[in-house]
């Protein structure tokens, strides 16, 4: 045999020892990555158990104080007004589509508490309630075991809205963790998963193998007091892992191999311009993750740094898109709105635009940062309308008393309409509260001074002065100068005085403003 010959097939053998030995050596760091990554795994899945189920009851806790520190709720309670607090805190949020499973109204006036559930008694609430310390400010969230199931808790006192008077009683809010309140945790945890309720408890171990390619870990849950209520027995596929170290097994194997001969000739000349690249990619990430989504990376090649700049190119694009529709969804959210208020009550069309013009102005001139969103609310003030008779709406001569009480419920009635809206958090504020009077006297809540928004402020002041001087079919309208002269007169009663004073001023300064005609007449 020739010494070349030699060389090479020393070289090769050794190559192939080097090898062999390299593979038996990855047995034992693969072992313990498939350990680290199943302990990992169960980690993450426990933490984001852990989230989720405090997510939750930071949600009731929230919502629980949301409606227990209400000054309308003790103003009920005042005037005993048993029918007010069911249709606005027990059996309202029971009905509601909060997933409420237990409403238990405990107040200091016992024949005005009331409690709504389907499956837990009046006495196992009234002693839940009676269990735990009632905080004087903000709420409590616990967890109990009733009926074979787990059950989470918020108890909040009943006070005003600042929290500075003395609790009428409290507020507590019940949910159920059944198969609706899992289901998103389940997709959450993902993995082919599954949860069930037991009473095992596991001690000294992180988790079991029901087979090679399941295993299972509990997580406990315990009351405000430490002690052990239940487990939820979570169940994980680990398959991928088992599948993940048998490749990792025959890449690296193949690595080995071909890394010897193939790498230490190719790497030097790649790693520089691939580095550069990758550095150049980088940076424009960091462009993106700072808001600039119209940043465009240089799609150069066909590796994976081509394909990871065309991607976060795509990206960047679809978060513009995204934004775009967005946008788009909420302009013709309004549209619609304003469509569907045109249509039951054809005067609203001139009026509402009007209104909304009156509103930006005074908005505008009192430097509001929210001017845009008074407009919005003015434009669609009277949406509620859409649950008023249209016998009454377009009826040409005076209301009666009775058809009056229906056209007061139209704030309430809008306010309802975009309840679920989040867009419309504040704007629903605004219109449920148009028809508030300074002074208290207003409807539906009968609110005051401050307690009123200020965009609803200013739309009353808009829409009054544009009620007036507008022509209806049971009335001529009146001019500019004799408008402004009876909001003047109404301010402070009727109206906020900051409001009237911004509104003066901004007719004042306004040429499309003729202060002795109709503006009706003067829009032509």
């Amino acid at each position: 045999m020739k010494l070349t010959s030699k060389y090479l097939f020393g070289t090769i053998l050794s190559i192939i020892t080097a090898g062999i030995f390299s593979i038996l050596l990855i047995m034992l760091p693969l072992s313990t990555f498939q350990h680290d990554s199943i302990d990992s795994l169960v980690n993450e899945k426990s933490q984001t158990i852990e989230v989720y189920l405090h997510r939750r009851l930071m949600e009731l806790q929230e919502k629980t104080i949301e409606y227990a520190y209400w000054d309308d709720v003790l103003e009920a309670i005042e005037r005993q007004d048993r029918t007010w607090l069911m249709e606005n805190i027990s059996q309202y949020l029971f009905e509601s589509p909060f997933d409420i499973d237990a409403v238990y109204l405990n107040l200091d006036k016992s024949h005005l508490s009331q409690m709504y559930s389907d499956e837990i008694s009046a006495q196992q609430l009234h002693e839940i309630s009676a269990s735990v310390a009632v905080p004087n400010s903000s709420a409590t969230a616990f967890l109990r075991f009733l009926n074979g199931e787990i059950y989470m808790f918020s108890i909040a006192p009943i006070t005003n809205n600042a929290g500075t008077k003395a609790p009428a009683g409290s507020l507590l809010l019940g949910r159920k963790l059944d198969e609706d309140f899992l289901s998103p945790l389940i997709e959450y945890i993902g993995n082919s998963s599954s949860i069930q309720l037991t009473f095992e408890q596991l001690e000294n171990s992180h988790h079991h193998f029901l087979n090679e390619n399941t295993i299972y870990f509990m997580h406990d849950f315990f009351d405000e007091n430490g002690q052990y209520l239940a487990s939820y027995k979570v169940t994980l596929d680990v398959s991928p892992i088992n599948h993940l170290k048998s490749r990792l097994f025959l890449n690296i194997s193949l690595l080995i191999f071909a890394s010897v001969i193939l790498c230490t000739i190719a790497i030097r000349s790649f790693s520089r311009g691939f580095s550069n690249r990758f550095n150049n990619v980088v940076e424009g990430i960091k462009l993106i993750a700072e808001g600039n989504y119209t940043q465009k990376l240089d799609v150069i090649g066909e590796d994976e740094i081509q394909s990871l700049s065309l991607s976060v190119n795509q990206l960047s694009h679809s978060i513009l898109s995204k934004i775009s529709q967005l946008q788009n969804s909420y302009l013709q959210t309004i549209e619609a709105l304003v469509t569907t208020i045109e249509v039951k009550d054809p005067y609203t069309k001139g009026h509402s635009e009007r209104v909304a013009k009156y509103s930006l102005m005074i908005a505008n001139s009192l430097g509001l940062a929210n001017a845009k969103e008074i407009e919005t609310a003015a434009l669609i003030h009277d949406i509620g309308k859409i649950g008023i008779p249209e016998s009454i709406l377009n009826k040409p001569g005076k209301l009666t008393e009775e058809e009056f009480s229906y056209i007061q419920q139209h704030p309430e009635i809008g306010f309802k309409i975009l309840d679920m809206i989040e867009e419309f958090k504040d704007i629903k504020q605004m219109i449920r509260h148009h028809h508030e009077w300074f002074n208290g006297k207003g409807y539906p809540l009968k609110i005051s001074g401050d307690s009123i928004p200020l965009g609803a402020r200013v739309i009353a002041v808009a829409d009054a002065f544009d009620a007036m001087t507008s022509r209806r079919p049971y009335k001529s309208p009146s001019s500019t100068a004799a408008a402004l002269e009876e909001i003047q007169r109404m301010s402070g009663t009727q109206f906020d005085p900051l409001i009237v004073d911004a509104f003066i001023q901004v007719v004042s300064s306004s040429e499309s403003f003729d202060l002795q005609e109709p503006l009706g007449e003067q829009a032509g």
